[in-house]
């Protein structure tokens, strides 16, 4: 890694690759690599696994392993120690509650300790089930926990072209567009059909507001669609 490599600051979008594991018992718990996942079993189906693209500085990952990345250069990996309030916070007893059953079989949920529900807006772990009651630990799973990342600052976007491409993925992967930004202006087009669903639609405005937020360059974000597009024989005469 050269000197010159770029360093990132808040407000930079960059690519991570990261691998998490407890410091007590080093259990992998977390993963950008599908290989690492299937060999510890904690590979998901339908997971999006490869370099992850973060914002720092929006508080996306915890504040420890943040810290570390902003001391690090592009291309540079190394070991980072995390403590539990620089992670995911300290055990909080007040987060273990009692909840009636009735509450989550109104739903139509059938709890079972280790199933994860949400209720009244909240995710937790059910720890026990019994009695009419469910106990339900609304703590981060890994709160508590020190933790190790072996981390890797993949990828550091500086440039507005960058950023603005960068952020796309991130929030509407999904969804082939192009994106031409000139003047200020950031013309986004996509296909017709991408219109009709609202989880797209969503997609697109997180991504516009998070290029207000961290891409100073762009003035204005304009959509535009693609009714259809003639494709041209290949062979004419």
């Amino acid at each position: 890694m050269s000197e010159q490599a770029v360093k990132p600051e808040r407000g930079d979008v960059v690519a991570v690759e990261y691998t998490v594991r407890e410091k007590a018992t080093s259990r992998v718990v977390d993963t950008t690599s599908e290989e690492v996942a299937k060999e510890h079993g904690i590979y998901r189906d339908g997971a999006a696994y490869g370099p992850r693209l973060v914002i720092l500085g929006a508080g996306e990952i915890p504040p420890g392993l943040e810290e570390a990345l902003l001391d690090m250069r592009e291309g540079e990996e190394r070991e980072v120690e995390v403590p539990p309030e620089k992670a995911f916070g300290v055990r909080d007893p007040e987060k273990v509650r009692v909840i009636p059953a009735r509450e989550l079989s109104a739903r139509g949920i059938v709890p079972r300790a280790g199933m994860e529900v949400e209720v009244r807006g909240e995710w937790g772990t059910v720890i026990s089930v019994g009695g009419g009651r469910v106990i339900i630990d609304f703590n981060h799973p890994l709160a508590g926990k020190e933790l190790v990342y072996r981390v890797k600052l993949a990828k550091v976007y500086k440039s507005p072209e960058e950023k603005v491409k960068a952020l796309f993925e991130k929030h509407v992967a999904s969804v082939e567009a192009s994106l031409n930004l000139s003047n200020g202006d950031l013309i986004v087009t996509v296909p017709f059909q991408a219109l009709s669903s609202p989880e797209t639609l969503s997609a697109i405005s997180d991504f516009a507001r998070d290029v207000e937020r961290y891409v100073s360059e762009v003035k204005a974000v304009r959509l535009s669609v693609t009714v259809f597009e003639r494709k041209e024989a290949a062979n004419q005469p």
